[in-house]
């Protein structure tokens, strides 16, 4: 797993669960609000698919 992937799965996860993209971004350090959701804030169907759900955490 890389740092994208690791980014990337804690802005997703805490976008579904109602947290702020200002917030996100100061968590992620990101000041490009556009890198952030276009790249980073994957569709909620992605983790639904993903075998990163079976590992229990």
């Amino acid at each position: 797993m890389t740092g994208h992937s690791l980014r990337a799965g804690h802005a997703t996860t805490t976008a579904i669960n109602g947290a702020s993209i200002d917030r996100i971004a100061a968590q992620t350090r990101h000041r490009d609000l556009g890198t952030l959701l276009n790249h980073y804030i994957r569709p909620a169907e992605a983790l639904a698919t993903s075998t990163s759900r079976d590992l229990g955490l």
